[in-house]
């Protein structure tokens, strides 16, 4: 029986390899970054970064004010719009920096935006758009 390497296999050697950031459109670092911005007259400001170390992504809020809200969620979303992103948890803290950890199955590059939701009164409390680097 001769070897031979099918599709999934390469695919699983490169994997292996190169590591996983091939499949990330080789995002390393700090890559993906959008700028806060408040919604209907709630303050919102900061940094929002997508991190890769080894096989981990983060989003990191970084230097943010963000207007206290009984029931804050965080998202990463498609064009600001949270019901067709993921929720990545609650808003724990409204001052500094905040770290979330990316589920594995998702890929941060299909997402554009970063959004802060209210689910409690069901409003948004602001987002900001990632510039691709």
């Amino acid at each position: 029986m001769r070897n031979r390497i099918t599709a999934s296999g390469a695919l699983f050697l490169m994997v292996l390899v190169l590591g996983i950031a091939p499949l990330y459109g080789g995002m390393r670092g700090g890559e993906l970054t959008a700028h806060l911005t408040g919604v209907g007259g709630h303050p919102a400001e900061g940094t929002a970064m997508v991190t890769h170390e080894g096989n981990t992504f983060r989003l990191v809020l970084r230097d943010i004010t963000v207007d206290r809200v009984p029931d804050g969620r965080v998202y990463l979303a498609h064009d600001a719009d949270y019901e067709n992103g993921v929720e990545l948890g609650r808003l724990t803290q409204f001052t500094g920096t905040v770290t979330y950890p990316v589920p594995s199955e998702i890929n941060p590059r299909d997402y554009n935006s970063v959004v802060i939701w209210c689910k409690r009164f069901d409003v948004e409390i602001g987002h900001g758009y990632f510039e691709h680097k």
